[in-house]
């Protein structure tokens, strides 16, 4: 991973001249798909700052959620039916499945990719992930109806052009992928989230 020190200015052995005069082998070294077309290397340099700052800031949220429902969940336990749990499993189990097929690759070597050996050592991990997903989607839905949160259809579309954005697809595609109940009942978990996320429950 890089480090923003090594990339901060006039420390990395680079002089940024005013002209910045770009040789045509580094010009093709920068015309890389993955950062796009760039004229100078402080182009490149600064473009890779950026994304830097938000992996970090993406990482840095990641690790306040964790806490926060780490929190949570000690604070407040639920004893989750076996069933429930099995059933979220077996729907994962489904999706992997159908990767699989789509791929027209057995689904064990689908699994190993994944990083499971076989079936039940999926089942077997994936219930101690799905226990975990499953009660903090119990402590969403708690604050969803404490808060009596809905969504109008605004909201729904305006929360569906988010997700769609993401994937490079629309709004209307996504309501039609997922069914507009799911996109519904995702778009008040994220509002639930949000206020779980002002109160600053680590702290």
């Amino acid at each position: 991973i890089l480090e923003t020190k090594y990339l901060s200015s006039n420390e990395d052995g680079y002089e940024e001249n005013a002209e910045e005069e770009t040789t045509e082998e580094m010009r093709k070294i920068m015309e890389v798909n993955f950062w796009g077309t760039y004229n100078t290397i402080h182009e490149l340099r600064e473009s890779i700052k950026q994304e830097i700052y938000q992996i970090k800031n993406k990482r840095a949220t990641d690790k306040c959620v964790a806490e926060m429902f780490k929190t949570l969940k000690e604070n407040h336990p639920v004893n989750l039916p076996d069933a429930y749990v099995q059933e979220h499993v077996n729907y994962q189990l489904e999706k992997i499945k159908a990767q699989a097929e789509a791929y027209k690759i057995p689904l064990e070597t689908m699994l190993q990719f994944a990083g499971f050996e076989n079936v039940e050592q999926f089942k077997k991990s994936y219930d101690t992930i799905s226990r975990s997903h499953l009660h903090e989607q119990v402590i969403l839905r708690a604050v969803i109806d404490a808060e009596k949160l809905s969504s109008n259809e605004e909201e729904l579309l305006e929360f569906a052009s988010k997700i769609a954005k993401e994937n490079n697809s629309t709004a209307e595609e996504i309501i039609k992928q997922y069914g507009k109940k799911e996109v519904l009942n995702a778009s008040l978990m994220q509002k639930a989230f949000d206020i779980l996320c002002k109160l600053n429950i680590v702290e």
